[in-house]
């Protein structure tokens, strides 16, 4: 089955031009691209083209992400090996763990060598430092037996590493088709299922609805897990099984050593259902859900034991008529229920009534939204492009779109979610559903551009349809709330590009309010994700406005590269915006006319005549925090050298930190505080202090 999986994932990269991934690829990275693929990228077909940002081609690495999968944070290492059932065995496993980790070992302590430095470049681009947490994923076709497959995931989890920060996992064949499976035919619950209780008598009801907590045995939950692991069972988890070494570690000790102790060690599980029946000892739940307990449930369903044991088991029956009501009652079981352990934003806020009403939007359209970190779109109800969405990137996308802020939204993706002020501003306003279904239009149409925009050769398309998506929802956005709005039209003809717009707070206000998100937008939204119009439409965009604006900035800034143009918000009020209202007073109505050209893609305009309302809100350009600016600084000034001097010349991770602490105003300061050497205060000493004014301004 997997093979099959492979050559149709093969012929998908080819279909869309992925020129890494071919018949003539090495079939290792087949397989990792794949995994990149569904683990990563929810098998969204408009990812396809970022693959290749994260492969490498290395004896001991093939992919690389920022893993968002562990409580701390890191990043996932991802190598797929050849193995055949004979070289199962612990022998040989160990031997390749220490062949990987003396590896890394070496590249992380400084060794030198070409191999090593091209590889270090990779962690460099990707701000790498000394205290990330590394997850070595080893990934093979084989397909062991159970007993086998035990022992050497066993053997490979507990492997330890001469590296503080790093553990391994292996996956293997049916690992692996699992992944697939979440996505390609995924269910919501377990209709029907069962449990043993260790002690029928020992079992506490509590409600009206007669919920539960009771003691349940080991092994009846592996059977369940075996059986509905990738059915159902955890599709209400905030997180499913989010990764971390040291709890499994722990978890297993006890399943292992002290099973007699497990019920007083672990928090145990909460399981949801609409109903359940007890029968002796027999528990038997219908369309039920483990809320929390994923780690543990994982845990006893892969390791081989021979003694059962109790697990605490709570089981919440649905306790209401209504179905909103109930909804909203198990979203705050769940969410209340995992505030205990420390898990990342996406995952408390993933049940918050609007986010599952935002869920029910899109479902309304036929998208599926993704909001809790390892859910998974099913591709069989979901197939098209247009139909997987995830709810920080359309946080990004209306950010960029409806608040005009694509500076924040391309830098801080996780912010749409953890910063309170703009999880409030996007997520908390009402969005026309068929505004939500433009979003997706406009994103797969975008990137079936992009696609052939790299293969022009014009550097300046190359380099900002590879930068500038959120731009493009900026200005696109700019563009339909003039079209609407009178109003803001008679503001935008007054102004003139020498204004200053950064600091205008009052036109600032105006622009960024949520007006086009209550438009539906398009006559068919679908018009410009079609190959041919999708070419015609943002052609009309990069040639008329983004790459006008590119060259009034460059005009500015010749020094400074197309990402630095599309990830500050400071560079699109100071330069974008500015030619924007220059082109709109000269062409808007008349010459190029660009009104009528947008006349053939937007609802008529006497349809929805949109007027400014009064507003307080206005939000500053987003620092990303002085260390992370540091690294950013770091990163563009090694990649503008090409690599001419090692990264750690230009400052070392320790002395990043103590810059950061110290906050230096002199470069005096640098050297005796920061202990930064004279080539690096010299080369770098007033950009470094720069950066810092930014965050000692009171």
């Amino acid at each position: 089955m997997l093979k099959n999986i492979i050559e149709r994932f093969v012929e998908l990269c080819k279909e869309n031009d992925i020129g890494i991934i071919s018949n003539d690829t090495f079939s290792t990275v087949k397989l990792t691209a794949l995994y990149m693929y569904y683990e990563y990228y929810n098998a969204d077909e408009t990812k396809l083209d970022l693959l290749s940002e994260n492969i490498v081609m290395h004896e001991f690495l093939e992919g690389v992400f920022e893993s968002d999968q562990d409580d701390s944070g890191g990043y996932d290492l991802i190598k797929t090996f050849n193995l055949s059932t004979s070289d199962l065995n612990p022998s040989n496993i160990s031997e390749l763990l220490h062949k990987i980790d003396n590896f890394y070992a070496h590249l992380f302590n400084g060794t030198k060598s070409n191999s090593l430095n091209t590889l270090r470049e990779k962690f460099v681009e990707m701000n790498f430092n000394e205290d990330s947490k590394l997850h070595y994923i080893i990934l093979s076709e084989v397909l062991p037996d159970p007993k086998t497959k035990a022992s050497i995931k066993e053997l490979v989890s507990n492997f330890t590493s001469k590296l503080s920060t790093m553990n391994y996992v292996i996956f293997f064949e049916d690992d692996i088709e699992e992944f697939i499976t979440d996505i390609d035919s995924p269910s919501m619950y377990v209709k029907q299922g069962r449990l043993r209780l260790t002690d029928k008598d020992q079992t506490l009801f509590y409600g009206n609805e007669l919920s539960l907590v009771t003691s349940i045995s080991a092994k009846s939950l592996k059977e369940v897990y075996l059986r509905y692991s990738t059915k159902g069972l955890f599709s209400s988890n905030l997180r499913y099984y989010v990764k971390s070494a040291k709890i499994d570690s722990n978890i297993k000790n006890s399943i292992i050593n002290e099973p007699e102790k497990f019920w007083y060690f672990n928090n145990g599980l909460i399981i949801t259902c609409t109903n359940y029946f007890i029968d002796q000892d027999q528990l038997e739940l219908f369309n039920f859900s483990i809320v929390n307990g994923g780690q543990t449930t994982n845990l006893v369903g892969n390791t081989e034991f021979d003694k059962d044991f109790s697990i605490l088991c709570k089981v919440i029956r649905t306790k209401y008529d209504d179905e909103d009501e109930n909804l909203v009652f198990l979203s705050k079981v769940a969410e209340a229920s995992n505030t205990q352990k420390p898990i990342k934003t996406k995952d408390i806020i993933a049940n918050r009534i609007e986010q599952t009403k935002l869920k029910q939007q899109f479902g309304q359209v036929d998208v599926y939204l993704q909001v809790k970190r390892g859910e998974k779109i099913n591709k069989q109800q979901y197939p098209e492009r247009w139909q997987n969405a995830s709810n920080d990137e359309i946080g990004q996308m209306i950010f960029s779109m409806v608040y005009q802020h694509p500076g924040i939204a391309r830098n801080s993706k996780s912010k749409m979610l953890e910063n309170e002020v703009y999880y409030t501003r996007i997520f908390r306003s009402s969005y026309d559903t068929f505004f939500l279904l433009t979003l997706q239009h406009f994103k797969v149409g975008y990137h079936r551009w992009a696609l052939r925009a790299k293969k022009v050769d014009d550097s300046a398309k190359q380099g900002l349809s590879r930068n500038g998506f959120f731009l493009f929802c900026a200005v696109f956005g700019f563009i339909v709330k003039i079209f609407y709005n009178s109003e803001l039209l008679s503001l935008v003809n007054n102004k003139h590009i020498s204004d200053e717009f950064a600091t205008d707070e009052e036109f600032k206000k105006n622009i960024s309010q949520n007006d086009i998100g209550n438009v539906p937008v398009f006559k068919n939204p679908s018009i410009i994700s079609s190959i041919t119009e999708s070419e015609i439409f943002f052609d009309y965009l990069y040639d008329y406005f983004v790459l006008p604006s590119y060259q009034f900035f460059k005009n500015l800034y010749p020094n400074s590269a197309y990402s630095n143009f599309t990830k500050a918000d400071s560079f699109y009020y100071r330069t974008v915006l500015p030619k924007l209202v220059s082109i709109v007073n000269k062409f808007w109505e008349t010459g190029i006319n660009h009104k009528e050209f947008f006349k053939k893609y937007l609802l008529p305009e006497n349809f929805y005549r949109l007027s400014l309302t009064p507003t307080d809100d206005v939000i500053d350009d987003y620092r990303p925090g002085l260390s992370q600016e540091l690294l950013d600084y770091r990163k563009n000034k090694y990649q503008q050298l090409q690599g001419k001097i090692e990264a750690w010349k230009i400052f070392t991770n320790t002395q990043k930190s103590r810059i950061s602490f110290y906050k230096p105003r002199t470069l005096n300061s640098l050297r005796i505080d920061c202990s930064l050497s004279d080539y690096s205060i010299k080369n770098f000493g007033e950009d470094i202090l720069k950066i810092v004014e930014k965050y000692t301004q009171l």
